[in-house]
């Protein structure tokens, strides 16, 4: 398989697998979003090997300086996306829920629901 499909092969799992997490409960996320928290420290001796050698590759190709200083990972960075999914976590969970609801004169209720996908949506 070349790296282009199965680059659009992840892409296409990774956004059917948003789709099911957006459907779970607030409990079911939190504890998916800790789970990989956890699971990046646990594995950063593995991550922190796949990124040198991902580094090695970028600088073989050419890479901008810039670039390869984005994708470099070291302990203190793996850490901190960590901090970033439990502070995620910690967050109160707002998908579909429904504020300013306002009755309209003919009896219709007419709320605001967000966030989701950044637009807010009227019911």
């Amino acid at each position: 398989m070349l790296l282009q499909e199965e680059i659009i092969n992840i892409a296409k799992r990774a956004k059917k697998a948003s789709r099911i997490l957006a459907t779970l409960d607030s409990k079911k996320k939190d504890k998916t979003l800790l789970f990989m928290a956890d699971n990046l420290l646990k594995k950063r001796n593995a991550i922190l090997k796949a990124n040198s050698i991902d580094i090695k590759n970028a600088k073989a190709k050419g890479l901008s300086s810039a670039i390869i200083e984005r994708l470099t990972l070291n302990e203190k960075r793996i850490v901190s996306m960590s901090d970033g999914l439990k502070n995620v976590a910690a967050l109160k969970d707002e998908v579909g829920v429904i504020s300013e609801m306002r009755p309209r004169p003919n009896g219709l209720r007419i709320g605001k629901m967000g966030p989701y996908r950044g637009n807010s949506y009227y019911i």
